[in-house]
């Protein structure tokens, strides 16, 4: 008897582990650097001198090349982290999204601070791509296809576009077919970033822009027969 309650116990808590090991699902990525950017030469040079190294090893340490790069996704701004990780909650059902990369866009806003949609601006260069996820039906293997596709027309981009902040001729995007799996979790191939990259003016831009993405907190008053709740920026 004391075994099968045991037994039964065990079976409960891996459970409820498993439950609260899913979460709610994300959409991830990593942002890697480019592979091709070594230059040898100036990495010879570099090593002839071991001040320099030791220098370059501390502001590399601090400044890597795929850290510090934000991007947006339905409101939500995030910051690559020191291994170039970004991660959103992942919001829309389809299996793919739109991905935008420029270094300024333009908010166009519907009541108070709420974002209707963006538009691009037309001194930024832009480049937009689309990720899908597809399973392939004779190997039923499940597989991103990333593809080019034009900026719109209208200049008009949807919320449910990720947009990364970053001038187009600074990233490298694969394109083609690439093997994933069937998760909740959306996690895109990786996106490389070349040298050269600015982080600080696009910095500067989204500060303008910081309380678009804000958290909203609600207040909520008791009336006679309800209660009421107001939506506070």
């Amino acid at each position: 008897m004391k075994k099968s309650v045991y037994l039964a116990l065990i079976s409960f808590f891996s459970g409820l582990s498993c439950t609260f090991l899913q979460g709610n699902p994300v959409i991830t990525f990593f942002l890697q650097p480019y592979p091709l950017e070594t230059d040898y030469q100036a990495l010879a040079t570099t090593l002839q001198h071991p001040g320099k190294v030791a220098k370059q090893t501390v502001y590399g340490a601090r400044h890597g090349l795929v850290e510090g790069i934000l991007a947006s996704y339905r409101g939500f701004l995030e910051v690559s982290d020191e291994q170039g990780q970004i991660s959103f909650p992942r919001i829309h059902e389809k299996p793919g999204l739109p991905i935008l990369f420029t270094h300024k866009i333009t908010p166009i806003m519907m009541l108070g601070n709420t974002v209707h949609h963006w538009e691009l601006e037309d001194d930024a260069p832009a480049v937009q791509y689309y990720a899908e996820r597809f399973q392939e039906p004779t190997t039923k293997q499940y597989l991103w296809n990333v593809t080019q596709r034009e900026l719109p027309k209208n200049r008009r981009v949807g919320l449910d576009t990720l947009i990364i902040f970053i001038k187009p001729k600074n990233i490298y995007v694969p394109e083609g077919v690439s093997l994933t799996s069937n998760t909740p979790n959306l996690i895109l191939p990786p996106i490389y970033v070349k040298k050269g990259a600015k982080r600080t003016a696009e910095t500067l831009y989204l500060l303008n822009l910081k309380h678009l993405f804000g958290p909203i907190h609600q207040l909520r008053s008791r009336k006679p027969d309800r209660y009421s709740t107001q939506l506070l920026e």
